[in-house]
């Protein structure tokens, strides 16, 4: 992904591996689904990779492919993408990728309240 994108296939078969191998480790596994990628940030933009590899095509797949691999392997899914898409997020990220605290603190206790919620 991103910076280190080294072509679709290869991350699928990364993400298949890890789900799998994850599946085989715990009978109720979570896969934390890819957020919302800020690639139109200025910090992205700057960075020809960040801004190619991590654009909604991009983005979309990448997401798609990592929820496939967890649906497959038998893991709940777990999604921020409404927590990310939007201009509160966008404000709360350097680089278009990653967010501060703010963003952070809300993802994280939102996960650990799925974890809590019986499935």
């Amino acid at each position: 992904m991103g910076t280190y994108y080294q072509g679709e296939a290869a991350y699928k078969t990364s993400i298949t591996r890890i789900t799998n191998n994850l599946a085989t480790r715990t009978d109720s596994g979570i896969w934390v689904s890819l957020h919302k990628l800020h690639a139109d940030t200025p910090a992205c933009k700057q960075e020809p990779q960040c801004h190619l590899n991590n654009g909604p095509v991009r983005e979309k797949a990448f997401r798609d492919m990592g929820d496939t691999a967890a649906r497959s392997a038998g893991l709940r899914i777990f999604s921020t993408i409404m927590m990310t898409n939007n201009e509160f997020a966008a404000a709360h990220t350097g680089d278009g990728v990653h967010f501060d605290g703010n963003v952070t603190i809300a993802q994280a206790n939102a996960l650990l309240t799925y974890m809590c919620t019986p499935s």
